[in-house]
């Protein structure tokens, strides 16, 4: 071989092998970009858990311990001990090694959902276990509780490096900052506002938000940087996404006057003390709003009566994500007479004390709550229409429940109980995970609607039945007329005459346990008259205690004693076509 022909052999050869060495640093750069880890900041006022570390691929991360109001849960679920809650939050990506350390001695420890398949292990004074992709989960170490909350990488927050100024217009430059996509980016930190928490910063937000909303480039992003912002109500207007940056806690004052009614005495509930309309942020006659970020909205606890923490009402297009909504005493979030509003992947933690309901899509249409960890007093999800004796709404439709983490002290997925409206419609409640609830599948109908075509699906319950109130059920489905005229409305008399009809349920591939229930009686299933019906329920691949049942009559065994129950009553006179199939499963 010539020269000539070795050195270009030689070449080539030398190139492919620097390509090679090439692309095995890129993959290998690839393989450590894949497994990476964001520890967030805490919030200033964030109190450390006394009882539980963690350490995530080796890096320590935050645990709070939760400064909440425990009500009846542990003299309930727990038993005499009193409960100690906590909370950690991260993100990842690829597979990582948890590690809990733990105070107290681990005589026992669970972490759920079980449907998630960690194993974990108890190695001396620590509990460990791999997590290979972000999700919500639950430790419990005897009372102590630790929510961990996973998030996937993900880079939304806007770049204060990187903006761009605003163009000229006319003869005033403008010192408005732009994201890539021309989105005007307004920072929380060039107002007049306390970031310690320390003095009441309701005005110099609202003034913000205000600018984000307005001016030559209308709508935007506030961006809120770390730091605790004691608030009273807010408005969020259209085109306004608030952005709350890890370590940003938006606190609710504790002085009731700083919450004033939006409306005047006409709009509302009719019964004003039910203060259905007091809330920390309100989302009034919107479009295009978000609220996103890592940071906490938090509503002061019971300190603030039954304040709620987001109100959106009469809005559309309206997005919730990854935020996390904690601390008051009444509904955390109604969504009330709105169009296509999304909840994603948001962490609603609640007082365990009554009427905390969780997420409450009332009135509205085309709502979808994906991926969210609910903790709540009251019922975890539940679809109403409310109205308040306006009827603003006929038709409730297109409601979507999914891939959810859920404890409660009342219902867990739910219909109902206010329906003042004629039609509702096509809602799914699929692949969610119910940790605890007295009743883990609920539809009451009094107010005169056709309640049809809902799906329960892939639903995993851990345990029903702990609240000892007569209604520790499965399943409760069930017509009657209210007693009393709270809701009155101009249909109230004509809703005694004709409280509504149920059709069209099914229950599929459904898995319930009931080891650890305490007070399960049989589930129900009740119209009111021949006129007012159940009908067409079908359960396909409904299964207790790997029992497959057949039909209502199959004994289930209940807690760790040997009684057992009926699986459900079903009134003949009042109900028509309740079926039990064994399918393949999709």
């Amino acid at each position: 071989m010539t020269s000539f022909w070795r050195n270009m052999v030689n070449g080539i050869f030398q190139r492919r092998l620097f390509l090679l060495i090439c692309l095995c640093g890129f993959w290998a750069t690839a393989a450590i970009a894949a497994n990476q880890v964001v520890v967030y900041r805490a919030p200033l006022t964030a109190h450390k858990s006394d009882e539980f570390g963690m350490t995530v691929d080796g890096q320590a991360v935050f645990v709070e311990r939760l400064q909440v109001e425990e009500g009846d849960l542990h003299n309930r679920f727990g038993g005499c001990e009193e409960l100690s809650y906590h909370c950690v939050r991260f993100a990842f990506e690829g597979q990582v090694r948890i590690k809990v350390s733990v105070t107290r001695t681990i005589d026992g420890y669970r972490l759920r959902p079980v449907s998630a398949g960690i194993s974990a292990a108890a190695k001396g004074s620590a509990i460990e276990f791999t997590m290979q992709k972000p999700r919500n989960l639950m430790l419990q170490v005897g009372s102590a509780w630790l929510y961990i909350f996973a998030d996937p990488l993900k880079d939304d927050a806007p770049h204060l490096d990187r903006l761009k100024k605003g163009k000229f217009k006319g003869d005033m430059r403008l010192s408005i900052r732009l994201d890539k996509n021309n989105r005007k980016v307004v920072n929380l930190k060039d107002y007049d506002v306390d970031p310690t928490g320390e003095k009441l910063c309701t005005r110099g937000i609202q003034r913000a938000i205000i600018d984000t909303a307005v001016g030559p480039y209308p709508g935007g992003i506030l961006y809120v940087p770390a730091g605790v912002y004691k608030t009273g109500t807010l408005r969020l207007y259209s085109g306004v996404t608030l952005y709350l940056a890890d370590g940003a806690l938006i606190q609710a004052s504790r002085n009731a006057t700083d919450f004033p009614l939006p409306f005047g005495p006409e709009r509302g509930a009719p019964n004003r003390d039910y203060g259905y309309e007091y809330a920390l942020i309100q989302i009034h006659h919107a479009t295009n709003v978000a609220i996103r970020g890592r940071g906490t909205v938090d509503g002061g606890g019971p300190a603030n009566g039954r304040l709620k923490i987001i109100h959106a009402e009469d809005s559309r297009d309206v997005t919730v994500e990854d935020i996390v909504i904690r601390n008051t005493t009444g509904w955390m979030f109604p969504i009330l007479h709105c169009e296509n509003v999304t909840v994603k992947n948001t962490r609603v933690i609640s007082p365990i004390t009554s009427n905390t309901d969780g997420i409450n899509p009332d009135s509205s249409i085309n709502v979808t709550l994906d991926g969210n960890f609910i903790c709540s007093g009251d019922d975890s999800v539940a679809v109403k229409a409310t109205n308040f004796g306006m009827w603003l709404r006929d038709e409730i439709k297109n409601i979507r429940v999914v891939n959810n983490v859920m404890l409660t002290l009342k219902s867990s997925l739910k219909i109902g109980t206010e329906t003042q409206a004629r039609h509702i419609h096509d809602i799914v409640f699929a692949n969610n995970d119910i940790l605890m609830a007295d009743r883990a599948f609920t539809i009451y109908l009094r107010d005169g609607a056709l309640v049809e075509n809902v799906i329960f699906r892939n639903n995993r319950v851990e345990m029903a039945g702990g609240l000892r109130d007569d209604r520790d059920r499965i399943i409760d489905i069930e017509i009657s007329t209210r007693k009393d005229d709270i809701w009155r409305s101009p249909r109230f008399n004509e809703a005694i005459e004709n409280p509504g009809s149920i059709r069209n349920v099914l229950f599929e591939n459904t898995t319930v346990s009931t080891k650890d229930s305490r007070y399960l009686i049989p589930s129900r299933i009740s119209g009111h008259n021949k006129a007012n019906m159940v009908s067409d329920v079908i359960f396909r691949n409904f299964t207790v205690n790997g029992q497959k049942i057949v039909d209502s009559s199959v004994s289930i065994g209940v807690g760790n004693t040997p009684r057992t129950i009926t699986f459900m009553k079903v009134e003949t006179e009042t109900t028509r076509n309740i079926t039990f199939q064994q399918a393949k499963e999709n």
